[in-house]
């Protein structure tokens, strides 16, 4: 069932990134289903160097690359959710375990365990790609599909 709309409408501002039009799409979809519920959204697209920096925030969208390993990935989320001064606390027990799968499988659970904690909302998911041409060999991806290109090399012109 729909929650029920607020009694007296709410304003937020919503900052995102205006170099990416995804940002904007997203950011207006949550306008719109927002405000049925009582919640008035106004856009306010900001350059990327100024989003990263902004402190004072009601809402915001930000783009971010989450890394294969479960234990940075916990890291990522307690910085994102301006949990810094937890970092050492939470995350040296994950580095004290020496067995790498026992290691991903407590970051696996800690990150269940604060996940209601933390005042993020993944909103949706999106790769990467790479095109390069035949002439670009030996171009391999790693475990998030960016490229590797420590072994990559110009082959001869066809």
């Amino acid at each position: 069932p729909r929650p029920a709309a607020l009694a007296a409408p709410k304003e937020l501002s919503l900052i995102f990134d205006a170099a990416l039009a995804d940002h904007r799409a997203v950011a207006e979809r949550l306008q719109v289903k927002l405000h049925g519920l009582g919640y008035r959204i106004s856009l306010k697209p900001l350059p990327r160097a100024q989003l990263r920096a902004r402190a004072d925030f009601e809402l915001a969208l930000q783009s971010v690359l989450v890394p294969p390993v479960p234990s940075l990935a916990v890291a990522l989320a307690l910085e994102l959710g301006s949990r810094h001064q937890d970092l050492a606390a939470l995350l040296a027990p994950l580095g004290a375990i020496a067995d790498e799968k026992a290691r991903a499988s407590a970051a696996q659970a800690l990150a269940q365990k604060l996940w209601p904690e933390l005042p993020l909302i993944p909103l949706y998911a999106q790769s990467m790609g790479i095109q390069s041409s035949a002439q670009v060999q030996n171009v391999r991806l790693d475990a998030q599909g960016l490229p590797l290109l420590d072994a990559a090399f110009l082959g001869q012109d066809p």
